[in-house]
C-alpha cells in the first residue's frame, strides 16, 4: 500500500518578469487565434487563414517556452526543504546539524558536506515568512547538535 505524501507546509516560487511576459503573450495570442479562426470561418480569405496559422505557431512557441523555463521553486515540508532550480533538486533537512547555513544581508546559503552551496535570495521568496520558518528549524538543529555532542563526550 503506497504511503500518502504530505502536502508542503510552505511553497515559494521565484517571480520572473520574462515568464510573466510570455504568459500575457500566450493569453493574447490565444484570444487573437480564436478571433482569426472565427474570421477565417466567416470569410474565406487567405489573410485570415495566414493570421490563424501564425498565431497558432506563436501559441505553441509560448507554451513550449513556459514549459521549459520552470522558475525556482522552494517547498518546505516539516523540516525538509527542497530547492528546485535549473532542473535540479537540492534537498536539506533543516533539523540536521550537518546542514550549514550562512545568512547574509538578503540571502541565505545552504550547504551540506556532500553538496554544493545553494543560495536563496530575498527577491526570490517572501523573505520574512521564509526566514521565520528556516530559523525555527535552525534552532532545533542547534539543539540536535548539542545533544549529539553530549553523546560523543561520554
Amino acid at each position: 500500500m503506497p504511503t500518502p505524501t504530505r502536502a508542503p507546509d510552505h511553497v515559494f516560487v521565484a517571480p520572473s518578469l520574462v515568464r510573466r511576459v510570455f504568459q500575457v503573450v500566450l493569453v493574447a495570442s490565444l484570444a487573437g487565434l480564436a478571433y482569426a479562426v472565427w474570421r477565417a470561418w466567416q470569410q474565406t480569405d487567405a489573410a485570415s487563414g495566414a493570421l490563424a496559422v501564425g498565431l497558432a505557431v506563436l501559441v505553441v512557441l509560448c507554451w513550449m517556452t513556459l514549459l521549459m523555463s520552470v522558475p525556482q521553486r522552494i517547498t518546505i515540508t516539516g523540516s525538509h526543504i527542497v530547492i528546485r532550480r535549473a532542473g535540479e533538486n537540492h534537498r536539506f533537512d533543516l533539523e540536521d546539524p550537518g546542514v550549514d547555513m550562512l545568512v547574509r544581508d538578503g540571502s541565505v546559503a545552504f550547504g551540506h558536506y556532500r553538496d554544493n552551496w545553494v543560495i536563496v535570495e530575498a527577491r526570490e521568496v517572501e523573505w520574512s515568512t521564509f526566514m521565520d520558518v528556516v530559523m525555527a528549524y535552525q534552532n532545533r538543529a542547534d539543539l540536535n547538535a548539542e545533544a549529539r555532542d553530549e553523546r560523543f563526550r561520554r
